[in-house]
C-alpha cells in the first residue's frame, strides 16, 4: 500500500481503517509517526549515548508522558509546523525559569543557586543551537559541548544585595 502524502496525515478513527489517512485513505508509515516503537527508538539512543547520566531517565519519563497526552490531542499534527522553531521557544523559555526560580527564591530569602541555575540556562543555549542547527539543516560543528559544565565551576556568587556577580566582582 502507498504511503500518505497528506501535510497533515489523520488517522482513521475506524477499527477496519487502523493505521490509515482518513483524508487520502493511504497508510500512516509507522516510521515517521509519534508513536511507542519511535519513541523508545529515539530516547533509547539517547540512553546509549549518555548511560551513566542520571538525568536521562527523569527526562525520558517526562518526555514520554507529554509524547503520549500529545499524541492524544494532537495526532500528527506536527507534521504541520516547525518543531525545531517550538522547541528553541521551549529552550528559551526554560532559561528563563531558571532565572525566574532564583527571583522566587531570592524573595523567601533562600539560597539562589546562581551557578546551578546558570548551568541550566547554558544547558538551554545549547539546546536552542542545536534545534536551530537541526531546523535550518545547518549540521555543521555545533560550538563545543565540552565545556557545558564550565559554569558549574565558576566561583559566582551574589553581592551583597543579592544581584548575581561575574566571578571577579564575586569577592567585593
Amino acid at each position: 500500500m502507498r504511503d500518505c502524502r497528506c501535510e497533515i496525515p489523520i488517522e482513521s478513527p475506524n477499527p477496519r481503517r487502523e493505521g490509515s489517512c482518513v483524508r487520502c485513505g493511504f497508510a500512516i508509515n509507522e516510521a515517521w509517526s509519534s508513536n511507542n516503537k519511535t519513541v523508545a527508538e529515539f530516547f533509547g539512543r539517547l540512553k546509549e549515548a549518555v548511560p551513566f547520566d542520571p538525568a536521562i531517565d527523569p527526562l525520558i519519563a517526562e518526555a514520554r508522558r507529554r509524547e503520549l497526552g500529545g499524541r492524544r490531542r494532537f495526532g500528527n499534527s506536527f507534521h504541520g509546523r516547525e518543531n525545531w522553531r517550538e522547541g528553541c521557544e521551549e529552550a528559551a523559555d526554560g532559561a528563563l525559569y531558571a532565572m525566574l526560580q532564583t527571583l522566587v527564591n531570592r524573595r523567601k530569602g533562600e539560597s539562589q543557586e546562581i551557578a546551578l541555575a546558570l548551568t541550566a540556562a547554558h544547558h538551554f543555549a545549547k539546546a536552542h543551537e542545536a534545534l536551530r542547527r537541526l531546523g535550518t539543516h545547518d549540521v555543521h560543528a555545533i560550538s563545543d559541548f565540552a565545556a557545558e559544565d564550565a559554569l558549574a565551576h565558576q566561583d559566582l556568587a551574589p553581592h551583597r544585595d543579592g544581584h548575581i556577580s561575574p566571578p571577579s566582582a564575586a569577592r567585593d
